[in-house]
């Protein structure tokens, strides 16, 4: 049996909100579902699956949403980001520390997340003579779980070589009780004979998806590189809240501000920003402060872009004409420009990945007959 899983965005407890505990206890007892319904076959006879296995499609544990980054400034010589020198020791040094808070602000998920893959935790009844299941039995059938972990565009730090990386992966592959070993996760399947193999055992095609967009992917440089996506979601959907938060310690209309990275799609959060500053809740005074803080946001953000993404002329004026004038613009008249700017960037006019998944070679040569593409940027 295969499951596939994307976008959990498991983070560091400094943007967005997380994911209950609940729903990981949920995920267990679907699991036990799933494996038992799996292991009726086509002739109505019950055998119990021997395994089943989990592929992580992408944007599991997010290390671009975290302020941890914020910690250096722009010039600065410790001044570390997503897009800096990504070979440099400082760099290795904030990814194992913001791993390591993610692991550790996830403590419940990644304890039911091992419970699964280490502690037998799903067991279904065992089949008896007639090929039909004994729930009275009291030893159980074991079904192995295996989980593979494919990156996307929050994670894609983890595709990066080096004994430093090694440690890292090899930490959370402890953590969780991965299948995969410690070289860099794959981003497509090809990077992975192993896991291209089982895949083909079920006829199944699988990636992120961010490849289609130059806004989360880089066709020049690769899936070991930044793109614009990192410092619009860092700079500006994590750095708006946490410098409001600074000036406004103890308004809860300001703690909401943190949800700001689970707005999709991501060129909306601006209008979900502003709709909160502009509350009733709050003074004209407060307002002012924050819009004041929302600009300088915005103009520091388009510092860092023109030197690390630049982009044509065209894209640079309605890009920052998203940011700057939005307060004054109808959200329509936002909208309508966020739509331009998105079918720019996807090419196709729209939004579906149906139209990249038909192109694929593993589907066009029938050697597969479904294919997962998510994208969530």
């Amino acid at each position: 049996m295969l499951v596939i899983i994307s976008d959990l965005h498991l983070g560091d407890g400094t943007c967005g909100k997380p994911i209950k505990p609940s729903a990981f206890r949920l995920f267990e007892t679907r699991l036990k579902d799933l494996a038992y319904n799996a292991s009726w076959r086509t002739n109505g006879k019950y055998r119990p699956i021997s395994e089943i296995n989990i592929l992580w499609l992408g944007d599991i544990l997010d290390l671009i949403h975290s302020t941890n980054w914020l910690d250096t400034k722009y010039g600065a010589d410790d001044y570390t980001r997503p897009w800096t020198d990504n070979s440099a020791p400082i760099f290795l040094k904030k990814t194992r520390e913001i791993t390591r808070e993610i692991l550790k602000n996830n403590r419940h998920a990644v304890d039911a997340i091992y419970n699964i893959t280490r502690n037998n935790a799903i067991m279904i009844p065992p089949a008896i003579g007639d090929g039909q299941p004994d729930p009275t039995a009291k030893e159980k059938h074991v079904v192995k779980v295996n989980i593979y972990y494919m990156l996307g565009n929050h994670d894609w730090i983890y595709h990066l070589p080096g004994e430093g990386f090694d440690e890292v992966r090899q930490e959370i592959i402890e953590a969780f009780g991965l299948a995969n070993d410690k070289s860099p996760f794959p981003h497509d399947i090809e990077e992975s004979p192993a896991l291209a193999k089982l895949l083909a055992q079920y006829k199944v095609y699988a990636r992120h998806g961010d490849i289609f967009s130059p806004f989360t992917y880089n066709k020049e440089k690769g899936r070991n590189a930044s793109t614009l996506s990192d410092a619009f979601s860092l700079e500006v959907v994590s750095r708006f809240p946490f410098e409001v938060e600074k000036e406004f310690e103890d308004n809860i209309i300001f703690k909401n501000l943190h949800y700001l990275s689970n707005v999709r799609p991501l060129l909306a959060s601006p209008i979900w920003a502003i709709s909160q500053i502009t509350s009733d809740e709050l003074s004209p005074s407060e307002q002012k402060k924050i819009r004041k803080l929302w600009d300088e946001t915005v103009r520091d953000f388009f510092v860092l872009q023109r030197k690390y993404f630049p982009l044509s002329p065209l894209l640079q004026t309605l890009l920052q004409t998203l940011f700057f004038l939005l307060i004054n613009f109808p959200f329509s008249t936002y909208t309508n420009i966020a739509l331009w700017f998105y079918r720019y960037f996807w090419k196709d006019g729209g939004y579906s990945l149906v139209e990249y998944a038909l192109k694929e070679p593993a589907f066009l040569e029938k050697k597969a007959t479904q294919l997962f593409e998510v994208i969530r940027n």
